[in-house]
């Protein structure tokens, strides 16, 4: 039995740049299966998106409430991917198809 995947959380709400960018990749390259980074920011992380597409990281992004959302996981790890679009759709009321 998989156990469930652990969240590296990165509140990066009170960070001045390039703070949340250059932490949120530090964490994207020490993901392992079984993990995902759940990145929380006052405005949308432009270029995050772009690094984590060459680093073979999935990712979904949303706002809600003025806060925004990075999840990231490994491109290969299916059951991570499932249990975040759950976790999105419990603690935000979110329904994410990807």
């Amino acid at each position: 039995m998989r156990k469930m995947p652990s969240e590296v959380l990165l509140d990066a709400r009170k960070l001045e740049a390039p703070f949340p960018l250059e932490y949120a990749i530090k964490i994207a390259k020490n993901l392992k299966s079984g993990e995902y980074m759940k990145m929380m920011h006052r405005m949308k992380p432009c270029k995050l998106e772009a690094v984590l597409d060459c680093m073979d990281i999935d990712h979904l992004y949303f706002e809600l409430h003025k806060t925004h959302y990075v999840y990231g996981w490994l491109r290969d790890d299916e059951e991570t991917k499932k249990e975040i679009l759950k976790r999105v759709e419990d603690e935000h009321g979110r329904t994410i198809i990807i």
